[in-house]
């Protein structure tokens, strides 16, 4: 590959054969696909996107009584953490646990979610 140097203030920045501007300091160009995916990383979003999908399974299973009541707090390992409003929820919570988990599971497999705990908050 032949390489030119361009003209200009930047001294770093090379032009291949192919018109294709390359950067001594950083490498090779990059793929768009994996500049997005560093992108949706370094923001966030996959984590946001994720945080929802939990949100909206969670209201599915627990209905609209128990929901209003209760939130969807961090996913670590396997396990979900549920915040409450108060003790009595949290019991409520408790002993519906297998059941919440098996359909949480069941809407959303991907997330393999091996327990769910719950916190008033």
């Amino acid at each position: 590959m032949e390489k030119k140097r361009r003209s200009g203030n930047s001294s770093n920045r090379q032009v291949a054969s192919g018109n294709v501007p390359v950067d001594r300091r950083r490498g090779a160009p990059r793929k768009l696909n994996s500049v997005l995916a560093d992108l949706i990383t370094h923001r966030g979003y996959a984590q946001q996107q994720t945080n929802e999908e939990l949100a909206q399974a969670w209201n599915q299973t627990v209905g609209q009584g128990l929901a209003e009541s209760s939130r969807v707090g961090q996913l670590r390992r396997g396990i979900l953490e549920i915040l409450v409003s108060n003790s009595v929820v949290l019991q409520e919570l408790q002993f519906g646990k297998p059941t919440f988990l098996a359909d949480m599971n069941r809407l959303l497999p991907q997330h393999d979610l091996k327990e769910l705990r719950f916190r008033v908050a």
